[in-house]
């Protein structure tokens, strides 16, 4: 063995050793310097570029979430809130199935009489260091005084910037110059599967700056909120939320705001696998609205639409459901001006696939008034391109998506479950129907395909399979051609209200 191989071993050890040396002392000095972090320090973006520096290149996941973890909780705020409320208003209750987090199921709701003081606890993200904050709508709805509790325990003072119930998000200020922040990152580009952590104040104060760690479970989740103009494109993840978290930060290893958190669906009232976040890119749409005109300023077709189901997807010779399908279009409206019509069904939206009407809808709404936009549509077996020019949203506007039924006509209307009756004078005045045309439904029968479907009596059906019907002579010659095992797409008119029902006659 020679004298270098005798060194070799030797100098080796002294190199590893001095490595661990400099590791804890790098680790330690990083530990102190963290430790000592307040908000009144003048660096604050000096220390958060650094960090996204370092979370950007670092192999270790595990590491990643406590960088991730000290990156982002100093921007996560605790907000309380105070209105005045009559003791006849306090039993205004959290739904069992669907709690979002306000804090306030357990108060009394037994006081004799006057005003009380409801309180609410949820969470808020810092997005400006100048005091800009982003939370939900509910934590902060009808309050008449707002409190801000920073991560350095200081209590402020905040005033609301503006509201948007559709999308369940607000903008409130604080008077405070150089906080911590958190940069938007783009949720249209995450992917099932990825983690994420979840920052918030569960159930009190005394929990603020909760972390929890999960992965995205799915995209483009709807149909969570009560309301046809709700505005719906929840990530759910696992990351444990819990009631008080609501308004709190969703965010990528890169520490980045990828969601604001804002329900969960649970039977016990508490987390039980199942969270929703509302994406960053609509968050961040709606508070540059907000912050720009007070209000959110979207794009308007003009149009009814629902979601297709499987057998209105066979009656337009889908092999599944898909797009839009219109069920009125509002007199002057753009679409009414580009000439899209009843029974159009939207598939594409500037190319990119339509997968549901809320997808429409939601889609449209992140556009500014005044921009033109193709949309592929479906006409009589026909793929059209039509361009429009996209008109502002009416404040206060009915209802947009239709939450028509859904489901299944002398022999075939007996098969279906269902009578029919003209429409008389006498009838369209009673029902409401003065201005229209077609027939009543005047009867279903129990357990009928008729009544799976959400026929109802007093329904006017207005087309066959998107055929016009004006008489029972034309609802006899349309549904002629159809028979046992056929889908039969049926348009009809509920007072106001109208929508598309699919009907399988059944064998």
């Amino acid at each position: 063995m020679t004298k270098k191989n005798l060194w070799t071993p030797v100098l080796a050890t002294a190199l590893v050793l001095v490595g661990l040396v400099i590791g804890v002392v790098v680790s330690a000095s990083l530990t102190a310097g963290w430790a000592g972090t307040a908000l009144n320090q003048k660096d604050w973006r000096l220390e958060l570029t650094a960090l996204d520096e370092r979370i950007a290149n670092l192999p270790d996941r595990q590491q990643a979430f406590v960088l991730v973890a000290k990156r982002v909780t100093p921007a996560v705020v605790t907000i309380s809130s105070e209105r005045k409320v009559r003791s006849s208003d306090m039993r205004m209750r959290i739904p069992e199935e669907f709690r979002r987090f306000f804090g306030d199921d357990d108060l009394p709701f037994d006081s004799p009489g006057g005003e009380q003081i409801l309180s609410g606890l949820g969470s808020g993200v810092i997005v400006d260091p100048d005091g800009v904050i982003l939370t939900n709508n509910h934590v902060v709805d009808k309050a008449d005084k707002i409190q801000v509790t920073l991560s350095d325990r200081r209590k402020v003072d905040a005033e609301v910037v503006g509201t948007d119930p559709a999308s369940d998000l607000a903008v409130i200020r604080v008077k405070e110059k150089g906080l911590p922040s958190v940069n938007f990152g783009d949720s249209e580009a995450i992917e099932v599967g990825e983690w994420v952590l979840a920052v918030g104040n569960p159930f009190s104060d005394v929990l603020r700056h909760t972390v929890t760690a999960g992965i995205v479970s799915a995209k483009g989740r709807e149909g969570l909120v009560a309301g046809p103009n709700s505005y719906e494109d929840f990530i759910q993840t696992d990351a444990a939320i819990n009631p008080g978290n609501s308004g709190g930060a969703l965010v990528n290893l890169r520490g980045e705001l990828i969601g604001i958190n804002t329900a969960i669906v649970s039977r016990s009232g508490s987390f039980d696998g199942v969270g929703f976040a509302i994406p960053s890119n609509l968050a961040k749409s709606v508070m540059d609205s907000l912050l720009k005109h007070g209000r959110v300023i979207r794009g308007w077709l003009g149009v009814t639409i629902q979601s297709p189901d499987d057998m209105m997807a066979e009656q337009f010779g889908l092999d599944r459901p898909t797009g839009a399908l219109i069920s009125s279009v509002a007199k002057d409206s753009p679409a009414d001006k580009a000439d899209l019509r009843r029974g159009d069904l939207v598939l594409t939206l500037n190319g990119k696939e339509i997968e549901t009407s809320q997808d429409l809808m939601n889609r449209i709404g992140m556009m500014a008034p005044g921009t033109e936009v193709t949309l592929g549509i479906l006409r009589d077996d026909r793929k059209l391109d039509i361009k429009i020019i996209l008109g502002e949203r009416p404040e206060n506007l009915g209802e947009e998506t239709a939450q028509a039924p859904s489901g299944e006509t002398g022999d075939i209307l007996d098969k279906i479950g269902m009578t029919l009756t003209p429409l008389t004078d006498r009838l369209a005045e009673r029902l409401g129907y003065e201005d229209e045309q077609g027939v009543v439904i005047a009867r279903v029968r129990g357990g009928s395909a008729a009544a799976r479907a959400g026929l109802r009596q007093g329904d006017l059906i207005q087309e066959v399979n998107r055929k016009t019907v004006r008489s029972m002579d034309d609802f006899n010659e349309l549904i002629a051609d159809y028979g046992p095992g056929d889908a039969v797409l049926l348009y009809i008119l509920r007072g106001d209200t109208g929508g598309y029902v699919a009907v399988r006659i059944p064998e």
